[in-house]
């Protein structure tokens, strides 16, 4: 019944390239009263998340978790006996792993939620536990690996690069659009609340005489230095593609300022994604409708997205998904805190826990953004991009694919000068990182 589950579970940890199915023979993840006639060498001990309490609060792990060689393991016990020429693993990596990439217990508990529908970072058992900040699956793929070494098998690591994928969700394009833009900085100049410069700055931005304020992916465009060093370095600009305008989307695609964006991403040679809004993380409809809407404008395929506000919600997300025609999507990660959601920082297909089985969807885990770093975790510069690179060098251990998120927004207003220099020590943490591999 959850051959599935089991079978996608080692398809993460060995990686695509292994065929799990060759090594049925090798790996028995069963009993070890059930195998004492059987060739496996390797017995992986079921911890007894995929019985009948499977899907409820009963089948979540003990706490507080413990640990085998300085690893946490969410299931199971942290011990591994030999039966002859056989290993016997008490610590169940397979349940550890599924519950890790299928955001098991986001699924479990759909009570716990803020206040815009989003599963908390400090919910998690990552955090209680302390391993958020670590891509703790890639350790059981180590420990995994090991053991069949130890049994005289070797199983090839992956052989992708570590690299970057520098997001930017265009929330609010610009800052002055419109002639009211200007009455309004007029009225509070009137009251006091403004300053001329800020009149004229908006009058000129209104005319194109001037860059407005919110224009700033060409400030974004700093890591084009990196495309010389050892790293593979990429951007994606996510636009709102509502043919509804609401408050939750605030522009149309044919903007001139819109336009220009897109026009200067395919320069570039940056792709585009569909930034799902807020109403469409519980509507596949509207997601559809938004995605077509984007497709209609765009002169290139569209294929990526971002729910807004990172809203993922388990398990409409994968089938709103679905019904928009996304392969590749780069939300999962927690707005209050930075860290590995899936316990992965390499992409993975995702997979549906409540139908149990794998979909042909690409997540991307996101690890940093902006205002996370900022509003939510309250770090000063220099914790910040402690914090950043600490997450560069877990996805660099790994060679893995390092995903952030900066807003356009965030370089301009009252936090330019911080966003500007953590953004800047993020930069650099990768440049090192590129020019001592080269």
């Amino acid at each position: 019944m959850y051959d599935e589950c089991i079978r996608y579970a080692l398809e993460v940890l060995l990686g695509d390239h292994c065929d799990v199915a060759s090594l049925r023979d090798m790996i028995a993840y069963a009993e070890p009263s059930s195998v004492a006639g059987l060739a496996s060498r390797l017995c992986i001990v079921p911890s007894g998340m995929f019985n009948s309490t499977y899907g409820t609060l009963e089948s979540l792990p003990s706490e507080p978790v413990q640990e085998y060689m300085g690893t946490p393991i969410i299931y199971g016990t942290p011990c591994v006996t030999a039966d002859g020429s056989r290993l016997i693993v008490w610590a169940d990596i397979i349940a550890s792993t599924y519950f890790m990439v299928t955001r098991y217990e986001e699924w479990v508990k759909p009570a716990e939620r803020d206040q815009f529908g989003r599963f908390p970072g400090r919910s998690s058992l990552a955090y209680r536990a302390g391993f958020l900040m670590r891509p703790i699956v890639h350790e059981y793929s180590c420990l995994l690996r090991s053991w069949l070494r130890d049994l005289g098998m070797e199983i090839p690591g992956s052989s992708n690069r570590f690299s970057v994928v520098f997001t930017h969700d265009l929330d609010v394009p610009r800052r002055y659009r419109r002639w009211r833009d200007v009455a309004s900085l007029l009225r509070a100049w009137a009251n006091g609340h403004s300053t001329a410069r800020q009149v004229l700055g908006a009058t000129g931005a209104v005319l194109g005489l001037c860059r407005d304020p919110y224009d700033t992916c060409y400030l974004m465009r700093r890591h084009e230095a990196m495309l010389a060093i050892d790293t593979p370095v990429s951007a994606i600009h996510f636009v709102l593609a509502s043919v509804v305008i609401d408050d939750d989307h605030r522009y149309s695609l044919d903007e001139a300022c819109v336009v220009e964006l897109l026009r200067e991403a395919r320069r570039y040679g940056e792709s585009v994604g569909l930034h799902l809004t807020y109403g469409a993380a519980c509507s596949p409809q509207r997601a559809s409708e938004e995605m077509e809407h984007l497709r209609l404008l765009c002169p290139d395929v569209v294929t990526k997205s971002r729910f807004h506000y990172l809203r993922w919600i388990e398990p409409e997300a994968l089938i709103v998904l679905e019904e928009a025609k996304i392969t590749d999507d780069y939300t999962l990660g927690y707005a209050d805190l930075v860290g590995f959601r899936l316990g992965v920082c390499r992409p993975i297909r995702l997979f549906c826990p409540l139908r149990r089985v794998a979909t042909m969807i690409t997540g991307h885990s996101l690890t940093l953004m902006d205002c996370t770093l900022r509003e939510y975790m309250k770090l000063d510069v220099a914790s910040a991009i402690e914090c950043c690179r600490s997450i560069v060098n877990q996805t660099t251990k790994y060679n893995g694919e390092l995903v952030a998120l900066w807003h356009n927004t965030s370089f301009a207003g009252d936090m330019r000068e911080y966003h500007h220099a953590v953004y800047a020590g993020l930069v650099g943490c990768i440049a090192a990182h590129g020019a001592h591999s080269a």
